[in-house]
Parts: structure tokens; C-alpha cells; sequence
């Protein structure tokens, strides 16, 4: 395919980055409609909240028999179920493993997604920069590419495979093309308009073209520092 680079741009993305943006990019519903929707979950989302705006919780939480509900907890994490039996007979440490792998999932969407820039990484990289940044216990490598997999699966990263085949992601999920640093391995963003893709092939036959995206590779020019 031939393409040409307009040198004159500012090779800047125009969305916000690391969220999703509507400025004429198709989203994530478009492409795929029947996905998981996640905004339940968002901190303080006024779909959380079952009761009306004059619930008290601190009123009703007075209310409540504690000692009961030791006794209803007690009988839950002890009442195995054929479906899933509690190990030991206990489903206790099943609940402290999920509470943990949770924690571990809310770290890295709050590493990757509270930042103005786009960030591009590949799940190694992530992996180092957490274990650095965070002074708690570190997370499993096998926890990062279970969350990377899901939130790529959900549409807030995609994957971009590089010439040494090295899988990168990218918080910006809007359509747009790179530059790669074939020395440094970063990525770069270009803005989607500053390339022209003057010709692609047809799909294979049942398969339509869903994007063109260009990863540029760039190496050092000698004599230049």
C-alpha cells in the first residue's frame, strides 16, 4: 500500500486520552454491540444506588442486628455448593483471593486511565512500573495480562503488534497511526488525518476492512545527533 506522511501537522492525537471520545471515531459499541456494559461500576454512578436520595445509611446501618449477620456470613462461606465447593469446606479464603485480585485490577485501571496522555506499553513495561511505583504487595504477572486481556476485550485498550512481532498497547482507542522507534522501541501517535492511504487490497472473501491503522518505523539518522 502506498502511503503518504503531510509533514506539515503537528502529529498531536485531538482526543482526550485515555477516555473515550466521540469526534466522529467509532466507538466501542459500534463495533461490538453485544459487549459487557461497565459503567455499573463506576465510583458514586447514580445507578449504584438502589434507594431513593432521602435514604439515610447511617440511620438504617443503626438498624441493623450485626450479630445476625456474623451468623448469616458464617453460614454462607460454610454452605458449599456442589457447583463450587468451598475449599476445606470454607469459602473464606476464595473471598480474600478475589478481594486481592480486585485490588489488583483497580491499581492498574488507575495507573493506565488517570492521566491526560496517551500511554503506550506493553505489559512487561507495566509490570516493572507498578512493582516500582507501588509500595504494597506487588501484583502477579499473570493478574496484568488477565486485566490487560479484559479491558482489551472490553474496548478501553487495543493491541498493537509491532515489526518484531512484540505486542504493545495503547490507552488511545480512537482510529490513528504510529511511529515506532525501532532503537528506543516507543511508540508515537499521528494524528489519523496526517496519513493518506492511497489504495488497499479487497478483503478476503466474508471479511470486510474494519480500520487501516500505519505503524511508521523510524531508525536514528547518522551524522545527526
Amino acid at each position: 500500500m502506498s502511503v503518504e506522511f503531510k509533514k506539515n501537522g503537528s502529529g498531536k492525537c485531538p482526543v482526550a486520552h485515555g477516555a473515550m471520545s466521540k469526534n466522529n471515531q467509532s466507538t466501542t459499541e459500534e463495533w461490538w454491540p453485544k459487549n459487557l456494559k461497565l459503567d455499573i461500576l463506576h465510583q458514586h454512578d447514580t445507578k449504584t444506588n438502589p434507594m431513593d436520595s432521602g435514604f439515610n445509611y447511617k440511620e438504617e446501618v443503626k438498624k441493623l442486628d450485626f450479630k445476625e449477620i456474623k451468623k448469616d456470613l458464617l453460614n454462607l462461606m460454610t454452605d458449599s455448593q456442589e457447583w463450587w465447593p468451598a475449599d476445606l469446606g470454607h469459602y473464606g479464603g476464595l473471598f480474600i483471593r478475589m478481594a486481592w485480585h480486585s485490588a489488583g485490577t483497580y491499581r492498574i485501571a488507575e495507573f493506565l486511565f488517570k492521566r491526560e496522555k496517551t500511554f503506550h506499553f506493553t505489559v512487561e513495561k507495566l509490570n516493572k512500573i507498578i512493582s516500582k511505583k507501588d509500595n504494597v504487595e506487588k501484583i502477579s504477572l499473570a493478574t496484568i495480562y488477565n486485566t490487560i486481556d479484559a479491558f482489551k476485550k472490553a474496548g478501553y485498550v487495543k493491541e498493537i503488534l509491532t515489526n518484531n512481532n512484540t505486542s504493545y498497547f495503547d490507552t488511545n482507542v480512537s482510529s490513528h497511526h504510529h511511529f515506532y522507534d525501532d532503537e528506543t522501541n516507543e511508540l508515537t501517535d499521528i494524528n489519523y488525518n496526517e496519513i493518506e492511504v492511497a489504495k488497499v487490497p479487497h478483503a478476503p472473501k466474508g471479511k470486510k476492512i474494519k480500520d487501516v491503522e500505519v505503524i511508521i518505523s523510524l531508525k536514528k539518522h547518522r551524522g545527526h545527533s
